[in-house]
């Protein structure tokens, strides 16, 4: 995914994004044991009777499986993201640092291309016996021009204002395409109650805002507007095909203008190409980008454009600050203000969205 390609790091980034590989790793290594624990509090529920199991491990259980069927899945899918955008940030970060932000953009969807096709071939499922209209297949241009518009924004005013005004962008895209159901997508209406919640996401966002200038403010707002609709025509070609194939075309269309860019930009790196890295850490950012896009394919239909913009950025924003803490061992207050209060507006538009719901069954 292109849309976060832009971040320079320090040099301790790159150290710090092999530690963070290791954690994930044990995270991972947490899940495999709690997955097995849970088939284990299954297997002896089937076999010997609730009596015989925890009723604590039992309780959990039937939560995780109650969650499940009511749909959250795809919230804590659309956490995920955010983490993972995290992650491919390190990485691109490290990538862009190397060989220059435009040669590293052609190689992410050099990866992510070369990641999705062989997707496409363990499935035997051909991207070409799928029709659409021609403009649902541009997301990965979109999704490039997201990180042009970064890039011009990028020193001119800050990191925290760069990732506010993206999120103002992207939750006023958001809130007009749930309330009017544009390109197609599913109608999440507007309550007045839900005021509340939208005054602390944008509370959050004037927090981060801490430098100003007219032309690099509308263009990141404008990039954040970009990227719901990247992801929007994603998802409308995943219907029309399926997710993979909608992933595979994003980093077709994705290489094709990045490659066009760095003729048109990346002159000054085209003569002044490094040798050619070999640690293979900096190339993820290719993977999980494709992996985020999967992500957005599944859940744009499922989850509200709003709520997904600002799930997504809660899991980048504290993933990111617990990255910078432990790793990097620098601190943004004003990102963590901000986050804190996006999520709390979240959390409370979510309650009123779930009373909503539950008003005309009470009736």
């Amino acid at each position: 995914m292109s849309d976060f390609i832009y971040a320079r790091p320090n040099g301790s980034v790159h150290t710090g994004f092999r530690q963070c590989v290791l954690r994930i790793r044990q995270i991972l290594h947490y899940y495999t044991d709690l997955t097995q624990l849970c088939m284990r509090i299954s297997i002896a529920y089937n076999s010997a009777g609730a009596a015989q199991v925890s009723d604590s491990a039992f309780a959990t259980l039937r939560v995780v499986v109650k969650i499940t069927l009511k749909g959250y899945m795809f919230y804590f899918l659309s956490l995920f993201a955010g983490i993972l955008i995290t992650a491919l940030v390190a990485s691109n970060g490290s990538l862009s640092a190397h060989y220059g932000i435009y040669t590293a953009s052609v190689i992410i969807h050099v990866v992510g291309l070369i990641a999705m096709t062989t997707v496409l071939l363990l499935r035997k499922e051909s991207p070409f016996k799928h029709s659409a209209t021609w403009f649902l297949y541009i997301g990965g241009g979109i999704g490039v021009l997201t990180t042009l518009f970064n890039n011009f924004a990028f020193g001119v005013i800050s990191i925290s204002a760069i990732l506010a005004l993206a999120l103002l962008g992207q939750s006023v895209a958001g809130l007009l395409v749930d309330q009017y159901g544009l390109m197609g997508m599913p109608k999440h209406p507007f309550h007045l109650r839900k005021l509340a919640g939208i005054a602390l996401v944008v509370a959050g966002i004037v927090v981060m805002i801490d430098s100003f200038a007219l032309i690099p403010v509308l263009i990141s707002f404008a990039a954040g507007i970009c990227i719901v609709l990247s992801r929007t025509l994603n998802a409308k070609l995943a219907e029309k095909s399926s997710v993979y194939i909608s992933t595979f075309y994003n980093y077709v269309v994705g290489l094709s203008v990045s490659a066009v860019a760095l003729l048109l930009l990346g002159q000054a790196e085209l003569g002044t190409l490094p040798a050619l890295s070999l640690d293979p850490l900096i190339y993820l950012g290719g993977l999980f980008g494709a992996a985020v896009v999967l992500i957005c394919n599944i859940t744009v239909a499922r989850v509200s454009a709003f709520y997904l913009t600002l799930l997504m950025f809660a899991g980048q924003v504290f993933s990111a600050i617990i990255f910078d803490m432990f790793i990097t061992q620098t601190f943004a207050p004003l990102i963590l203000i901000g986050g804190i209060l996006v999520a709390l507006g979240l959390c409370v538009d979510l309650l009123i969205d779930r009373k909503c719901k539950d008003e005309p069954s009470a009736k």
